[in-house]
């Protein structure tokens, strides 16, 4: 969901889900003389994961390059993705950029497609869990917590107490904030 006029890239543990599901299909002898289709709608948002999708398959499952991988896409008119902030974009991140980020990912093994706990993943990465995604294995990313914990259709927030004891849980010692505190300091 949207924050602002953002959308993609897709995470990673959509990426590694269709990828493990792509793969299953390739591998079933039943679609041996099958061709698969991937069918996407007719906009700008839908082409950009699907291009990234079909291109992350082929660097994590065929070992290909992301050059490689994104070399039938090179002439296609693609927007390139858009953070949360307000106002106009600052920062282009492109299919490539990505593809080259999940490259990186596989080349010093912080993603290995035969370990990566999806389940936990996916748990975390639920707003309501902590909203925290690893951005490699000695970076977590996570929302700002705030002095009320609240619920509402559109927002979510967790106050410190509620992070302290995963934080722990996941090993980790030190927070840098990069943005403005929305707590009490003195809780943690």
């Amino acid at each position: 969901m949207p924050f602002f006029q953002d959308f993609g890239p897709i995470n990673l543990g959509q990426v590694h889900a269709f990828c493990l599901d792509l793969d299953y299909i390739l591998k079933d002898p039943k679609y041996s003389n099958v061709k698969i289709y991937i069918h996407t709608p007719d906009n700008f948002k839908a082409k950009a994961n699907s291009i990234f999708l079909i291109c992350s398959f082929q660097i994590i499952m065929l070992g290909r390059s992301a050059l490689e991988a994104y070399k039938l896409f090179l002439n296609e008119k693609i927007r390139p993705y858009r953070d949360a902030s307000k106002g106009p974009s600052t920062y282009n991140c492109t299919i490539m950029h990505c593809l080259q980020a999940i490259e990186a990912a596989l080349k010093f093994e912080w993603y290995n497609p035969k370990t990566f706990d999806i389940a936990q993943y996916k748990y975390y990465e639920k707003v309501e869990n902590g909203d925290l995604t690893w951005i490699f294995p000695k970076l977590l990313a996570l929302c700002s917590p705030c002095d009320k914990k609240y619920y509402l259709p559109i927002n979510f927030s967790h106050n410190p107490e509620f992070y302290i004891p995963i934080l722990k849980k996941l090993g980790v010692t030190l927070i840098i904030r990069l943005n403005s505190r929305e707590y009490d300091k003195s809780v943690t």
